[in-house]
């Protein structure tokens, strides 16, 4: 079970401190589950997202496909919407609060 807790910010004062682990226990939700996240975008908008890193509900991998070398940044989570199917990110910091989809 995930040490995250369900509201992360609340009244949007971030209530957690992002770390490398925080990061990665989100991705861990995201390999296994369908989240819907709500977050506030950089422009101040609330927005909420249908999202996944499960392998069976991404979208393949093109033949020539070579990933590039970054530097994870431990703030940001990459994942694919499910309802725009497209890659999108958010600032872990800027979630309001996440449920795993049913």
């Amino acid at each position: 079970m995930s040490k995250l807790p369900k509201v992360l910010v609340e009244k949007y004062e971030t209530v957690v401190t992002v770390t490398e682990s925080t990061r990665q226990e989100f991705i861990g939700l995201l390999k296994e589950n369908i989240l819907i996240v709500t977050f506030l975008k950089k422009n101040g908008e609330r927005r909420v997202m249908r999202c996944t890193l499960r392998e069976d509900l991404l979208p393949p991998k093109p033949v020539d496909y070579v990933p590039k070398e970054r530097t994870p940044n431990p703030n940001v989570v990459a994942v694919w919407d499910l309802d725009k199917n497209e890659w999108r990110s958010f600032q872990v910091d800027s979630v309001i609060k996440y449920e795993v989809e049913k």
